[in-house]
């Protein structure tokens, strides 16, 4: 019985966002959302086993379509998730074969190049250390994606320049909010008050292996009156964005 109702949840979940898009607009993002959700929904069904080769088709348009609308600046959440499953869902397809083999490998680069510089957006404009290294994580993970594709492709010097990429995004400082920048990195203590003389690090007892220790992150944040612990723009924002997705240097010439 479970593996009949698992197709069906699907199902009724599909019906319902294709009716929500038959319906009349009530807020600026809404085709994108339903467009991205339906898109996701379908591209993790079938990647779970439970969808079929032509859903993977329609998680593709369905993406492709949320895609068009992230150009048109009507999305901004989830943007480099949808960006980087319509790119999984395109070299998906690619490994099945078919006459579009060629165009959804060349499209799995660009989009994922795609994601990769909002990922640096995301860095650029974070909220806070834990978000950006999140996002850096998650763009060294495409871009070894990106190098294991030029590998593969016999492309060494790509392989390369996106695995820069990737590691630009991981060693970027990520302060800590209501912290002083030179508080995000571990410095050498001066062994004594008045000494210029840095004092080494500790060793472990026994061991001949030196410790670092973590930084102290600051418990408060500096809040906004408006509520908000950075605000920011969101003119400057959009603005910021499009600068880095047209920048070749972080996300690559798109085809």
């Amino acid at each position: 019985m479970p593996e009949s109702s698992e197709p069906n949840a699907l199902g009724l979940t599909i019906a319902e966002i294709r009716r929500d898009l038959a319906r009349p607009e009530t807020y600026y993002e809404q085709e994108y959302h339903l467009r991205a959700t339906l898109g996701l929904r379908l591209f993790l069904a079938v990647r779970g086993g439970e969808g079929t080769p032509a859903q993977l088709d329609e998680a593709i348009t369905e993406l492709t379509r949320a895609r068009v609308l992230l150009v048109a600046e009507r999305g901004r959440t989830r943007r480099a998730d949808v960006l980087a499953k319509l790119a999984e869902a395109r070299i998906g397809r690619a490994a099945q074969g078919g006459p579009h083999a060629d165009a959804d490998a060349r499209a799995f680069v660009a989009f994922t190049r795609e994601a990769l510089g909002e990922l640096a957006a995301d860095v650029l404009l974070q909220a806070g250390s834990d978000h950006g290294l999140s996002a850096a994580l998650s763009g060294a993970v495409l871009a070894r994606r990106l190098a294991f594709v030029a590998v593969s492709a016999q492309r060494p010097a790509d392989a390369v320049a996106d695995l820069e990429k990737g590691r630009a995004l991981c060693f970027k400082p990520l302060p800590c909010p209501g912290a002083s920048p030179s508080s995000s990195t571990p410095q050498a203590t001066p062994s004594r008050p008045g000494s210029g003389a840095p004092r080494p690090p500790p060793t472990s007892p026994g061991s001949g292996r030196t410790e670092f220790r973590r930084p102290c992150r600051p418990r408060t944040h500096q809040t906004h009156p408006s509520g908000s612990r950075h605000p920011r723009p969101r003119r400057i924002q959009h603005r910021c964005r499009s600068m880095i997705r047209r920048s070749p240097a972080v996300c690559g010439a798109r085809r």
